[in-house]
């Protein structure tokens, strides 16, 4: 029973370190094409 609460919970925090990274993936792409449209 509690393993099945880490492994949920694992993928709670593996979930969320995603959407991180896309999230800064996302706003670097953002200001690259930001920095080509100005230039």
């Amino acid at each position: 029973r509690l393993n099945s609460i880490n492994i949920a919970t694992q993928s709670l925090v593996d979930q969320d370190l995603t959407i991180k990274l896309l999230q800064e993936l996302i706003t670097k792409n953002e200001s690259t094409n930001g920095r080509i449209l100005c230039s």
